[in-house]
């Protein structure tokens, strides 16, 4: 019986793990528009669904996001594709338990680039 309540136990405790949500919000500084944005986790470039509310993530806009994973813990890379001649790139390693504010924009030399509050 103490075998059977543990592993009761043990599986809830996994299974809640598993439902948590990660929202944050992300804002388009880049002076271009955005067409994708998806999450993975860290390990696995089957990336998601587009996060992307709408057609174009226009400069200037934010939108927020409310990310239900597939798979326990917090490690997750991004991926961030420009909408025309835009630089795409991969944010890797995120801990998206901590994330609150992603800010994407583009540095001297037209390189898409980040910071993360």
């Amino acid at each position: 019986m103490k075998n059977f309540l543990l592993g009761t136990f043990f599986l809830s405790t996994s299974i809640a793990l598993n439902a948590q949500t990660f929202k944050f919000s992300i804002s388009n500084q880049s002076g271009d528009a955005l067409s994708t944005i998806q999450i993975a986790p860290a390990d696995d470039f089957s990336w998601g669904k587009d996060l992307i509310p709408f057609d174009i993530f226009e400069d200037g806009a934010t939108f927020e996001v409310s990310y239900d994973p597939l798979e326990s813990g917090c490690t997750y890379d991004i991926k961030i594709e420009g909408y025309l001649d835009s630089k795409d790139i991969i944010i890797e390693n995120i801990n998206m338990c901590e994330l609150d504010n992603l800010v994407l924009f583009h540095d001297d030399y037209g390189n898409l680039k980040y910071t993360i509050k």
